[in-house]
């Protein structure tokens, strides 16, 4: 599977009117930092900053692709805090934007599909029995039921 990108990442989210609005004066460091985020151009965010956009659910389209494309090298990819934060950020993603975006959604499925089973040779391998390993943060699990879930989402 690869992920494609049909927007131009030497743009920003600003540019291709997918963010947020200029915080004002009165905004607090959280807003201020990421509508900064929207400011740079696409190539340019790290994986810290597509946790940031996606756990927000800000400019999706465009966020989620570029996650994805992340994460199709390294699905346990520690954005931030633990392995595979930025996945289970996608997975914990509005149901109302999967509604929308079926082929990201059926994507994403995929690569969730190839965690479990890689998680589940990886257990078996360690013989951790039922037991998560390490590399999977404690809110993976509930992230995959919230997106097993959205199945019954209208589309």
């Amino acid at each position: 599977m690869t992920i494609e990108l049909d927007f131009d990442t030497d743009r920003s989210l600003v540019e291709l009117g997918a963010a947020l609005p200029e915080p004002d004066a009165y905004a607090d460091h959280h807003a201020g930092m990421l509508y900064k985020l929207c400011t740079m151009p696409l190539r340019k965010l790290a994986p810290g900053h597509l946790l940031a956009l996606a756990r927000e659910n800000v400019a999706l389209p465009c966020v989620a692709p570029l996650a994805l494309a992340r994460l199709e090298q390294d699905p346990f990819l520690e954005a931030e805090e633990h392995p595979g934060d930025l996945l289970t950020a996608l997975l914990q993603a509005d149901p109302a934007f999967w509604g929308a975006h079926r082929t990201l959604w059926e994507q994403t499925l995929i690569l969730a599909a190839e965690v479990v089973t890689d998680m589940n040779a990886r257990m078996a391998e360690g013989g951790l029995g039922d037991y998560l390993p390490h590399f999977a943060g404690d809110d993976f699990v509930e992230a995959l039921l919230h997106f097993r879930n959205l199945h019954e989402v209208d589309r």
